[in-house]
């Protein structure tokens, strides 16, 4: 009311006598009395009025915060726009973060394994606005959830060496990145199994795991038939097997490379070369 009636001295000290008259000031109330300072050019005593609002952390909306920023700018006080700006942006942050918190405490069980970079982003905020205490809380959630995932990956471990294959740098890698990637405990599982028994030239081995994988409801990919089938070419000169198992995956909608499907006639035709040379050498 004052404001409108440019009263501007009426209206900062009523904002001084909130306190007595049993008020408590919000972000309209100091808006207004900014405004009405700044409608006699009291750019000063509409600094005074923002330094409170700032200190109590209430703000107009955003709006209306923006048309402070411009008062202080026409007045070229950059310097308290910027401050006023930046503490509007401040408040919204901390309520976003207050907000990000809130919705953490929903993560549970599987959930929790794809939340680790939103944990991350708020925990770093958390300290930003000095709130050690859920920091810590949250630090404490994501460290019980690494703990999980390694007792996991041990077990994984495990059961490589009781089938003869020993662990590399390569594997852990395997391992940790299949985490990375949503948790997918059995793909990675028996990708890994699969990859190492090609290297040892086990193909047995791998076409069993291959086997044990569709058993337990995992669906290979790609990638397992396509070094299934590359090692069998180039290593055990195995097309027959390879054959088959491109007809399996083109069954389950899977599509191999051409280099791959090359691969397997260009063995084909060369044993077929080589039972050629032998019948005419008998």
């Amino acid at each position: 009311m004052f404001w409108k009636l440019e009263k501007s001295k009426a209206a900062l000290e009523v904002l001084d006598k909130f306190s007595e008259f049993g008020c408590t000031s919000d972000g309209d109330s100091y808006y207004l009395a900014i405004q009405a300072a700044g409608k006699k050019s009291m750019v000063g005593a509409a600094w005074g009025v923002c330094e409170k609002m700032i200190s109590s952390g209430c703000f107009a909306d955003g709006k209306k915060a923006g048309e402070i920023v411009t008062f202080f700018c026409k007045g070229k006080k950059v310097t308290e726009a910027h401050s006023v700006y930046l503490a509007a942006k401040e408040k919204k942050n901390d309520e976003t973060i207050s907000m990000a918190l809130e919705l953490l405490e929903e993560y549970k069980g599987e959930s929790l394994k794809h939340a680790g970079k939103s944990f991350a982003a708020v925990i770093h905020s958390l300290c930003r606005m000095k709130n050690v205490k859920d920091a810590k809380k949250l630090l404490m959630r994501m460290d019980c959830l690494k703990r999980e995932k390694w007792r996991n990956a041990k077990d994984m471990i495990r059961v490589m060496e009781r089938r003869g294959l020993r662990p590399d740098v390569y594997t852990y890698s395997m391992i940790m990145s299949g985490y990375a990637k949503g948790g997918m405990i059995d793909e990675a599982h028996y990708h890994i199994l699969i990859c190492g028994y090609c290297k040892m030239e086990e193909f047995e081995k791998a076409l069993e795991c291959l086997k044990e994988m569709k058993e337990d409801g995992v669906q290979p990919n790609v990638d397992e038939y396509n070094k299934l089938i590359q090692s069998l070419c180039l290593k055990a000169m195995d097309w027959r097997t390879a054959e088959k198992l491109l007809e399996e995956m083109e069954g389950s909608g899977l599509y191999l490379k051409g280099i791959t499907r090359s691969l397997i006639a260009a063995v084909k035709e060369l044993e077929m070369e080589e039972m050629s040379k032998d019948s005419q050498e008998a």
